[in-house]
């Protein structure tokens, strides 16, 4: 590729968004890395070079402590023997109780173990064994100076090299912090001036508390808080201005590393009592959470630079668990899947617990000796004889970490979005009938072959997230510097690009549209657009209006015309603008314009390519691409939007039989 003269370059290889698969998705991706901004701030806390004061007493002749095994209902708690100096070594016990039968009180510990190459001593019935550094600092910090402390801990309480028993352990690990008296959530040492944070969000707390208690006082409907608007609310409402250290210190914290572990899910979710530390600081996990959805309902959070979606998503789990409305499996998978997992298969493994009407398949049972591939494909086989919906949260290739298993199973390692909606079912609704081959690799299934691409578009990306969907209040703004004339060019000649594939068809043989409004449509894959209020009247919104603003907000030149629109003008062409454009980027983002040998317009994954085919599958939502191999069997693409055929319309058509597929 380096051989290609820049100007012939697709737009994603200019800016490095497609890397060699050895590389990790998440390190290159920007719409879809949840881990970037985390490294940011890790990055300042290295240079802070935390250093821990416990004394470590170890010596190459002290014997290491080995494991005992466990009964079938039985686990371990350890026991952190109280010490009067904080830096006095740590000594713990270990003690083996029934999970149906505790003797007493216990907390347990939600942590990640970070980094696993630093190791520190601590010693276990007077034998020693090594723990992170994250680890000994958790211990030190809960350790008490008058008596001893019972804490469930993970990486001692289960033997970490017994895969067997970590798969056993796991099946009852919910029960283990349900039946906690609390848990305590680690974040870490205080580092990146996170005292600064809490100090932050007291207040925070107060201002909220007030606007509660003046909603209450007016006993009136409508908002609990008053939003935000500007940055003068800010500061008059008691809070430090938006160059305030405090604002960092408390993005900082949000993005720890604990906020991306994924058997943090399950932590929260499942205790009736959760209280965060972070290392003197502490502060009600159920307070933290109000104080997030505080900054996310009142705007607060976007004003200020503060992303605490992380923070929502859990409060979101614990709600579902705790008022006994658990979310299915696959809904679990979904919405975890930019958690981070140290091994892969934990992915699965740290949503059974929490999922609804989870499938009673032995090949579900945790089982540490499986490879995540293995895990990914038998979860795979079992949730497809019930529905065929996870292949429509199957990633493009481009993005998939594990290759060694089938195209039909969802690598939960790498980015997915889905085109299916409510009501969307292109294939039928039916219950899957489906079969698989005896090694568990070919999926066998009924589909009809619709068409075959012809012509495929360049791959919609964008290199900054602060370009996603919306344009800035400036946008008229003639002064603009070389990254930004760069990017204009690019997403001018992508545009005009995939108008000139579309705009060669003469019509839209389908639904007999004309060609430009099938166009439009598919652009943001016939999503329902929201009337809009012009004039005080509420009227249906005009795709031809929301498009052409669209296409002028995206052009290279957007100012031009300036001088003769009102200022009410300005706001109904960024209304219009971001109307269309977050329809366009929840469609087309990730995704290549596509046009078939019949004249179909569609939306495919970005390895789509001319001589693939365009398919429905019986019981499947959307269309779906596959890639013919030279056996005749196929390969799974992703799901597609093929316009005018996305509710079932071509079932009743003889033109498209009904056919067995075979797909690897």
């Amino acid at each position: 590729m380096d051989s290609i003269p820049a100007a012939q370059r697709p737009f994603f290889y200019i800016y490095g968004h497609i890397v060699p698969k050895t590389e990790k998705w998440t390190l290159t991706r920007n719409g879809f890395d949840p881990v970037k901004r985390h490294e940011l701030h890790a990055r300042h806390a290295l240079k802070e070079k935390l250093v821990l004061d416990v004394q470590e007493v170890m010596s190459q002749n002290d014997p290491r402590y080995e494991y005992t095994g466990l009964g079938p209902r039985e686990f371990r708690m350890l026991q952190i023997h109280s010490a009067p100096s904080r830096t006095d070594p740590i000594s713990c016990s270990l003690l083996t109780w029934s999970i149906d039968d505790l003797p007493a009180p216990f907390e347990a510990l939600s942590y990640t173990w970070g980094d696993a190459k630093e190791r520190h001593w601590i010693t276990i019935d007077e034998k020693a064994i090594d723990v992170t550094p994250n680890l000994i600092s958790a211990l030190q910090q809960f350790r008490r100076p008058d008596q001893d402390r019972l804490l469930w801990v993970d990486a001692l309480c289960i033997n970490q090299q017994d895969l067997p028993e970590r798969g056993s352990q796991v099946l009852f690990m919910d029960l283990v912090y349900k039946r906690a008296a609390r848990v305590v959530v680690w974040l870490g040492v205080a580092y990146s001036q996170s005292h600064l944070a809490f100090e932050l969000m007291t207040k925070i707390t107060g201002v909220m508390e007030a606007d509660r208690k003046a909603h209450s006082d007016r006993n009136s409907g409508g908002e609990m808080y008053r939003k935000y608007t500007m940055q003068q609310d800010v500061v008059e409402r008691g809070l430090p201005e938006q160059d305030d250290p405090a604002w960092l210190a408390l993005d900082a914290l949000f993005w720890r590393q604990w906020f991306l572990r994924i058997w943090v899910v399950q932590e929260v979710a499942v205790p009736k009592v959760a209280l965060v530390v972070c290392g003197s600081d502490t502060i009600d996990f159920d307070a933290f959470c109000d104080l997030c959805d505080y900054l996310h309902n009142t705007a607060l959070g976007s004003m200020t630079g503060l992303s605490a979606d992380r923070v929502l998503a859990l409060r979101t789990a614990r709600s579902q668990y705790q008022t006994n409305n658990h979310a299915s499996l696959v809904t679990q998978l979904i919405s975890s899947r930019t958690c981070l997992a140290t091994n892969a298969a934990d992915k699965v493994f740290a949503m059974l617990n929490i999922s609804k009407d989870v499938p009673s398949d032995p090949a579900l049972r945790p089982d540490y000796h499986k490879s995540p591939s293995t895990v990914f494909s038998d979860t795979a086989r079992v949730l497809l004889a019930e529905s065929l919906d996870i292949l429509n949260f199957n990633s493009d290739s481009v993005w998939r970490v594990h290759s060694d298993m089938p195209s039909w199973a969802p690598d939960w390692s790498a980015p997915g979005s889905t085109l299916a909606r409510s009501g969307t079912v292109a294939g039928d609704s039916s219950a899957p009938n489906i079969r698989f081959s005896e090694d568990n690799k070919v999926l066998h299934l009924q589909g009809r072959i619709l068409d075959k691409i012809t012509t495929v578009g360049e791959s919609y990306f964008m290199f900054s997230n602060a370009r996603h969907g919306k344009v800035s209040n400036d946008w008229y703004s003639k002064k603009v510097d070389k990254d930004e004339i760069l990017y204009r060019f690019s997403r001018h000649r992508r545009w005009t690009m995939w108008e000139h594939m579309a705009l060669k068809l003469k019509s839209y043989p389908v639904t007999g549209e004309d060609i430009q409004t099938a166009f439009q449509k598919t652009l943001i894959a016939n999503a329902n657009l929201p009337p809009r209020v012009v004039g005080g009247t509420l009227k249906p919104a005009n795709l031809e209006e929301l498009y052409t603003a669209f296409r002028r907000l995206q052009s290279v030149e957007p100012h031009l015309g300036r001088d003769t629109m009102t200022e009410d003008d300005i706001r109904i062409q960024k209304d219009n603008h971001d109307l269309y454009g977050q329809k366009v980027r929840a469609a087309a983002y990730g995704r290549k314009i596509f046009v078939t040998k019949k004249g179909y317009l569609g939306l495919a994954p970005v390895s789509a390519a001319t001589g693939y085919f365009v398919a429905i599958l019986h019981g499947g939502r959307t269309a779906y691409v596959l890639k013919k191999k030279r056996n005749g069997n196929y390969s799974f693409v992703g799901e597609a939007y093929l316009h005018g055929f996305m509710h079932g319309q071509a079932l009743d058509d003889e033109k498209y039989p009904v056919e067995e597929l075979a797909i690897e």
